[in-house]
């Protein structure tokens, strides 16, 4: 049920576009990137959560 429900969460980011907070205006940002991580976590992908983690830490390295 768990795994289920990060699915969900992962569906709902993908069918709305990335408007989660990852790609802003200018591009993508650390925390968008960092809550897209998350949510890969959740639902069971520790690769993607793994290389989302990484590119939020790219753009923010001062907050590590």
């Amino acid at each position: 049920m768990r795994r289920c429900a990060g699915m969900i969460v992962l569906l709902v980011l993908v069918l709305a576009g990335g408007q989660s907070g990852a790609k802003s205006e200018e591009g993508y940002s650390a925390a968008g990137l960092y809550n897209l991580a998350n949510s890969y976590a959740r639902a069971g992908q520790p690769g993607m959560a793994v290389l989302n983690y990484e590119r939020a830490r790219l753009l923010a390295p001062a907050a590590e």
